[in-house]
């Protein structure tokens, strides 16, 4: 399984090949962002079940109009 994401947050493009993944970085890197866009593709909710809203966007998109997170199945 694969997760894509494409300015998710601050997640500008992004490709992680699951289970077999260990997400570590410094704070701030995105790794609870990776965890969310996981949550987003699933049911459309933010991790903690909230209903996803504008900060969702990337703060260093140049346009908020192509937000993609997807999930490929092998």
């Amino acid at each position: 399984m694969k997760l894509k994401i494409k300015r998710f947050k601050e997640l500008v493009g992004k490709e992680i090949s699951l289970p077999q993944a260990i997400v570590s970085g410094a704070n701030g890197a995105g790794k609870t962002s990776i965890l969310e866009a996981f949550y987003f593709v699933v049911d459309g909710k933010k991790a903690d079940g909230s209903v996803v809203g504008g900060e969702i966007y990337s703060q260093y998109a140049k346009t908020k109009n192509e937000l993609i997170a997807e999930v490929e199945l092998q």
